[in-house]
């Protein structure tokens, strides 16, 4: 398998996926995703909208050919002129066809919409955006509802210091950067019991290694909730994407728990790009 230096190439364009249900939440997401295609190179958006959802209406099929042409036409003048739309619409359980059109599609990054306050704790408690956010192998942007696109000048990368150097798709990530040309915080969040730990300088000394080409500003903060400590971070320095990877991170354990629903309720407003470790090349 081609190693993760392979895979990234400063120069390709990103194809999009922008999973759609037709909801405000989706459209919202649709929305962001063509301003985003501003930013950074976009090559293609593909349109998904899986109607396999029961009990499924007889002119399922049809109705959602005609949304995606209708969304299509809709959007058309506001991409780049070079960037191509497509839509696609089937039957197959959604994190099937997801994974089914990154493969075929070379998808470089998907992107769906999430509910906002009232509707968090429904949405997040065993959905598809929970599902695709466990399960998907490209990077994936959860856009919440009150999210309004604005030019991404800084983005933080929440990371585990003990493990970034062997499970962080380093280059992905620079990669996606790069495209922004943003100014990139990598912060770190202890949220154990006790005083500053004195490992902590080793660690950063190995983190530097990675990430210095990129000249970032590295932070160490303490909050017994992650999830906490990570967005009162973006708001204080006025950060518009978090990004992650969750599973090394243990951000779903806390960002994704019922616990903390009600927490995460005011800050909705804040994208999260959450990369697979499974990006890393084998």
């Amino acid at each position: 398998m081609a190693t993760e230096t392979e895979q990234i190439k400063e120069d390709e364009a990103i194809n999009m996926l922008v999973l759609t249900d037709f909801s405000s939440t989706a459209l919202n997401a649709l929305g962001y995703a063509v301003a985003l295609c501003q930013q950074i190179k976009t090559s293609k958006i593909t349109l998904y909208h899986s109607y396999a959802v029961p009990p499924m209406p007889v002119n399922a099929r049809d109705s959602s050919i005609e949304e995606l042409s209708r969304l299509k036409n809709q959007i058309q003048h506001l991409v780049p002129e070079n960037t191509i739309i497509d839509t696609i619409s089937d039957e197959q359980l959604l994190l099937k066809g997801v994974i089914k059109l990154i493969k075929e599609a070379e998808i470089g990054l998907v992107i769906m919409g999430i509910k906002g306050k009232s509707g968090l704790e429904e949405v997040l408690i065993g959905s598809n955006t929970i599902t695709i956010a466990k399960e998907c192998p490209a990077p994936l942007l959860i856009v919440p509802l009150e999210a309004e696109y604005e030019i991404i000048r800084k983005v933080v990368f929440a990371c585990d210091l003990k493990k970034v150097s062997t499970t962080t798709p380093v280059n992905a990530i620079k990669y996606f950067i790069r495209q922004l040309e943003a100014k990139l915080y990598i912060l770190n969040v202890n949220h154990s019991q006790g005083n500053y730990d004195p490992d902590v300088s080793g660690d950063l000394a190995g983190l530097q290694d990675l990430w210095d080409h990129e000249k970032p500003l590295y932070y160490h903060i303490h909050s017994e909730d992650i999830s906490t400590g990570i967005v009162a971070f973006a708001n204080e320095y006025q950060i518009q994407m978090i990004i992650t990877v969750p599973r090394v991170y243990g951000f779903f354990d806390n960002i994704f728990h019922r616990s903390v629903t009600k927490k995460l309720a005011y800050h909705t407003n804040l994208p999260l790009l959450l990369f697979n470790e499974a990006v890393l090349g084998e």
